[in-house]
């Protein structure tokens, strides 16, 4: 059984997506031959995980003889030679590698394989112009595989363009932002056009342009895009940099901390065996399985969809509530000796179910107590201590320079740092420095190129002024009322649960502007807030073009210009994307 999500409950169809996604890749398959040897970059293998949801056997069916990924020896007699690719300068190098080591550059003309490349999802000149450099750019076929939104939940697509932040705003590449509106227009393609378009921020901006032009030069053209009840009633575009103080913060919902903790790859999180080992299974005791095993996080597992958003204080409750539940049945039954044949049958057909629910429930028992260590520990407290600080306006520069001087992980002092900043736009210059010398001093001269990314990405920068300013957050922390000192974590009535330790809890910025663009009288409750943001905003609407459109599924080019990115959220009436 895969374990991808079945997207069988999702308020989308998602599935259509994924399927158009499989199709698209089975074509290129068929359109190349019999005898194929693929070989694919490794950033693409958990994406595909989730459109190849029957594993990779099928592409036995599509000609598929070797396949190989990114980084060991590829040695293979097929004729045909597939690369499918990020298009990244890393990847070209890997490409030229292994064309030269095939024997099939200019100098060998004997060879008789053919190669081709596939980008994903989207052709660039740059990475043309590093196979050219290498000499094997005419030794292939080149094309395009749009593989973009991908379903990972039944409310949550993808584009899984993880350096996006940096290319926009390190690099300056822009490139997948034609990546985004492409994605935009497929999405409106197969589920109608969306109504309703709000953006916050430059990079938000740029896309909705990208949008209206393309929407345009089709209805120009005769072809309308979307049908006539659209499926989406709202997209909301967000830029990331007009939110920086929450992806700063740590969670403390069960998702969240999983996350934080372990980390989730690609829907994923791996685990040692033994956390998810099962006592009565036929491989109870085995030496031979593995250390570690990946575990999905995903609406199929129902305790999962039910449980991964809530407060660690309310999880650790519910978990003890099923457990207890499950053993009241079994021991009910077990009592009841005077059971009719057919209440017997019964039962014994939901022991199947059962046991699954109870694997199920003792895995996110284990993960509840290995979180929980975490969060009982003095290290966590004092950071969240501190998180608090800074997000009431307080500073916690003896707190950094102790956590410097304990040589705490790099990650998460960099991050309070950030935090730190982002919350009060910006560090007086004499603090800054002291603090980033006492980094590079206790870390090492890399930090110096650390830390000029981080400024050029608008999480670290200086404050000049002798006098303090108002944020933009703290004028932002007013208008939005971001923190709540009277949530609930085990019955939330209000978003700020999600942060909410012994102090208030704090509502994501990005959440509360969400929330803000669907209520009745929308943003213009809270413009003055939204002034004190980076980017413009805006909105339009349209009503859906009256006539009949047929459905397409594969996804319309947008004109050659800039181009990518895109985290999803969560998608019901409302789609959002932080860009």
């Amino acid at each position: 059984m895969s374990k991808a999500c079945t997207l069988e409950n999702g308020v989308l169809n998602l599935a259509v997506l994924r399927e158009d996604s499989r199709r698209e890749l089975f074509s290129i398959l068929d359109s190349i031959g019999k005898d194929i040897c693929f070989v694919l970059d490794p950033e693409l293998n958990g994406p595909l995980n989730h459109v190849l949801v029957d594993g990779t056997a099928v592409l036995k069916d599509h000609g598929v003889k070797d396949f190989h990924a990114f980084g060991k020896t590829v040695k293979t007699s097929c004729e045909f030679v597939l690369f499918l690719v990020r298009p990244s300068v890393r990847a070209m190098r890997y490409v030229a590698k292994y064309i030269r080591d095939l024997g099939a550059d200019k100098s060998s003309s004997s060879s008789k394989k053919r190669f081709h490349l596939y980008y994903v999802s989207r052709r660039t000149l740059v990475c043309d112009e590093v196979l050219k450099k290498e000499g094997v750019f005419g030794s292939l076929s080149v094309g395009e595989y749009k593989l973009d939104l991908i379903p990972f939940d039944d409310d949550v697509l993808t584009l899984e363009l993880d350096a996006c932040f940096k290319e926009f705003y390190v690099d300056g590449d822009k490139t997948n932002l034609h990546t985004i509106a492409a994605s935009l227009i497929k999405l409106q393609t197969v589920f109608g056009m969306i109504p309703h378009v709000k953006y916050k921020g430059a990079m938000a901006k740029v896309i909705y342009q990208m949008m209206t032009h393309f929407r345009r030069e089709q209805e120009v053209a005769g072809n309308p895009i979307g049908v006539l009840d659209p499926e989406i009633d709202t997209v909301v575009l967000i830029d990331r940099n007009v939110d920086l103080v929450t992806p700063m913060c740590s969670p403390m919902t069960y998702e969240g901390l999983l996350d934080e903790i372990l980390g989730i790859t690609h829907g994923f999180i791996t685990v040692d065996a033994e956390l998810i080992a099962d006592d009565d299974g036929p491989n109870s005791g085995n030496s031979n399985r593995p250390a570690q095993v990946s575990v999905p996080l995903n609406s199929n597992d129902k305790l999962y969809a039910e449980v991964r958003d809530y407060h660690v204080e309310r999880l650790g409750m519910n978990l003890q509530q099923q457990a207890r539940e499950i053993r009241e049945r079994y021991d009910e039954f077990r009592k009841n000796r005077d059971a009719s044949i057919s209440e017997i049958r019964e039962f014994v057909k939901r022991i199947p179910g059962l046991k699954q629910n109870y694997q199920s429930l003792q895995q996110h028992i284990n993960l509840a107590e290995l979180i929980k260590k975490t969060t009982d520990s003095k290290r966590f407290r004092d950071l969240k201590d501190a998180e608090n600080l800074v997000l009431t306006g307080e500073t916690i520069f003896e707190q950094l320079e102790e956590r410097i001087g304990d040589q705490e992980p790099l990650l998460g002092v960099l991050r309070q740092f950030c935090l730190q900043s982002v919350a009060a736009g910006g560090i007086k210059t004499k603090n800054y420095t002291h603090l980033s010398r006492e980094l590079v001093q206790t870390y090492g001269f890399e930090m110096m190129l650390a830390l000029s990314n981080l400024e050029k990405a608008g999480l670290l920068s200086r404050r000049d002024t002798l006098w303090n300013e108002a944020s933009g957050f703290g004028l932002a922390r007013k208008s939005f009322r971001l923190l709540n000192e009277d949530v609930d974590p085990r019955n939330p009535r209000d978003c700020a649960y999600v942060s909410r330790s012994h102090a208030a809890g704090y509502a994501p910025l990005s959440v509360r502007i969400v929330e803000s663009a669907v209520k009745p009288r929308g943003w213009s409750a809270v413009q003055e807030g939204l002034r004190q943001l980076p980017g413009p905003s805006g909105k339009s609407r349209r009503r859906p073009v009256r006539m009949p459109v047929t459905t397409q599924l594969h996804l319309l080019r947008l004109p050659s210009s800039t181009t990518s990115v895109a985290k999803n959220a969560r998608c019901c009436s409302c789609t959002t994307l932080v860009v």
